[in-house]
């Protein structure tokens, strides 16, 4: 994968830190549906499974991290159509059309 972003290297500050980054696991965060769901009791209920949950935006009570979760399509909630697991960038984009 070195040679993949090769051509980035003069407008990527750091370059060598962001090639370093690439080897790190993505990390996931979840946006709860509202219109399916209420915010609070589910994530009362994630957590007693188990989950762990940070608010990713305080602000915004439908956006988490969650660090350690690998499988969030496993989950019965993301069956449901509860829980959407996304980058954090993607989840921006739905807040601000929110």
């Amino acid at each position: 994968m070195t040679g993949l972003f090769e051509e980035y290297s003069q407008i990527i500050p750091q370059f060598s830190l962001f090639q370093e980054s690439l080897q790190n696991p993505i990390p996931t965060h979840l946006r709860i549906n509202r219109l399916l769901t209420e915010p609070t009791s589910l994530t009362t209920l994630l957590k007693e499974k188990g989950v762990q949950l940070i608010p990713s935006i305080k602000r915004y009570d439908t956006l988490f991290f969650a660090p350690g979760l690998t499988s969030p399509g496993n989950l019965l909630e993301y069956f449901l159509g509860y829980i959407h697991p996304q980058a954090l960038t993607s989840a921006i984009a739905s807040i601000a059309l929110a």
